[in-house]
């Protein structure tokens, strides 16, 4: 283990995107963990990409990740409103 966290249930999690019948939520939530995973990949000197190599200081859970990404991008009417402009509380009906 090094001295910041490690990514932890990553193949559980790719198991788990990998079995999403909808494929554009399965393709996103690949993309997100494709993303998480940049962050634990070592930086070249001198890399000005400041999300490679970005890990967290304790270990992060790919499978916790993933499953709320997912719960997330799944909302598909959510996502339409918001991309209309509408605020998060008008979009999910927390607005009365």
């Amino acid at each position: 283990m090094s001295d910041r966290g490690d990514a932890i249930n990553e193949r559980q999690a790719y198991e788990f995107v990998s079995g999403i019948q909808n494929p554009i939520v399965r393709e996103l939530g690949r993309f997100a963990l494709a993303e998480a995973r940049v962050r634990f990949m070592p930086t070249a000197a001198g890399d000005s990409d400041r999300s490679i190599g970005s890990r967290p200081d304790a270990d992060f859970d790919m499978l916790f990740f993933a499953e709320v990404v997912v719960g997330i991008v799944a909302q598909t009417d959510i996502i339409q409103r918001l991309l209309s402009g509408e605020s998060l509380s008008q979009a999910a009906g927390w607005d009365p």
